[in-house]
Parts: C-alpha cells; sequence; structure tokens
C-alpha cells in the first residue's frame, strides 16, 4: 500500500536517534515492521505542546492512514480532515491527505466526494503522480477504462523510473 505512496512523508523522513519519541519513533517502527506501535508513537508526539512538535501533522497523516488500513473510517476521515482544511498547510501532505480521504471515500461508497478529492488535490499539487495512480485505480473499479489509462500514464510520466507507476 505505502509502495503506491511515493510522495508520502513518511518516506522522507531520516530516523538518526537510537531512541526515537514521537513520530520518528513511528517512522522507524513503519519501517521495521512494527505496525502495532505507529498509531501510539502519532499519539505521543500529538499529544505534545506545539513547541516541542516538529512533525505534529505528519503524525496525524500516519495516524489516519492507519485507521484508514484498519477499517476505522471515522477515526481517519478526522485525521485526514485536520490536515486538508487549513490551506496554509504544506501542499504535499494535503494531497496526500486528500488521495487517501478520496480512497476511504470509494471504501464507503461515495463516488463524487472520492473525485471531488481528487480534483482538489490535483489542484494543489498538479505534479504529484501518487494521485493520478491512486484515481486511475478508481478509475478502473468504475469502468471508466479510457480515464484510468489517462491517469495511469500521466502517473508514469511525472515519475518514469518508479515501478508502481510503471
Amino acid at each position: 500500500y505505502f509502495k503506491s505512496f511515493s510522495q508520502d512523508p513518511v518516506h522522507k523522513v531520516v530516523v538518526g536517534s537510537n531512541e526515537p519519541k514521537g513520530f520518528l519513533k513511528a517512522t522507524k517502527a513503519f519501517k521495521n515492521g512494527q505496525y502495532d506501535e505507529i498509531i501510539s508513537a502519532c499519539n505521543e508526539e500529538i499529544e505534545r505542546s506545539e513547541d516541542d512538535s516538529e512533525y505534529k501533522l505528519e503524525a496525524i497523516l500516519l495516524r489516519g492512514t492507519f485507521y484508514l488500513l484498519s477499517g476505522q473510517y471515522d477515526k481517519s476521515l478526522s485525521d485526514f480532515n485536520q490536515i486538508i482544511h487549513p490551506t496554509d498547510i504544506d501542499p504535499k501532505l494535503r494531497s496526500n491527505a486528500l488521495t487517501k480521504r478520496a480512497s476511504l471515500h470509494m471504501q464507503t461508497e461515495q463516488k463524487d466526494e472520492s473525485f471531488a478529492d481528487f480534483a482538489l488535490a490535483i489542484e494543489i499539487d498538479p505534479e504529484n503522480p501518487d494521485i493520478y495512480h491512486h484515481r486511475g485505480q478508481v478509475y478502473l473499479l468504475v469502468d471508466q477504462l479510457e480515464d484510468a489509462v489517462n491517469d495511469f500514464s500521466k502517473a508514469h510520466d511525472l515519475l518514469p523510473k518508479n515501478p508502481v507507476t510503471y
């Protein structure tokens, strides 16, 4: 699942500490396949004071992703909305949250909301191949094959060396 999000912030963080805390601990757990530790480590980051929380938004996004993967849709939606609604958030974080929320909408049979999220993600971050890749998958689900091919081609054009988009 995560390999289909080449632009996900969790891939960009380097953990240098032997005893990381919060989001860095969650990232280390993710990289080590210790998935049951991720939500609590994200909570640790989120509950820190604003001054001490360097990765609060990233922790909310990662926690929302794991809520989505575990079928906790209400919690996932709440976390994604915290990233999506403020317009001054990093566009990469917002487009990632929108793309994941679009998938959540498809899983809960809200097709129009799903495509609206993809459209907004593209408006915010038009060069993000992940958006086109995931929207292409949704187009396949709804039998819009030409649109799917166009989106998969766009994803490949934006990131030609990525085996997932290829």
